[in-house]
């Protein structure tokens, strides 16, 4: 299930990479607002990797290399992972 306050930043994350930032910003931006990660720790480089390269976010998941439609809802829409992954990658 999508935790709002959880959605808020994923989809920050998300612009933030749209927009070029670069990931040890965002990393930085996160620990500096004093935003914990869902584990209650600092955010890592890796953690946000993860995020933006996960479509879950877009209301997919990948079963067995194939694109298959969530039960969850969308919190970000395509276009906007596929601008985030293009900036972080």
């Amino acid at each position: 299930a999508v935790v709002p306050e959880e959605a808020k930043i994923v989809k920050r994350i998300f612009r933030w990479s749209a927009e070029g930032r670069r990931l040890c910003w965002i990393v930085g931006r996160l620990n500096n607002m004093a935003v914990p990660t869902r584990n209650g720790g600092v955010w890592r480089v890796s953690t946000v990797q993860g995020i933006l390269r996960n479509r879950f976010y877009t209301g997919y998941i990948v079963i067995e290399g194939e694109l298959v439609r969530s039960q969850n809802a969308a919190i970000i829409p395509g276009s906007l992972f596929e601008s985030a992954t293009r900036k972080e990658g």
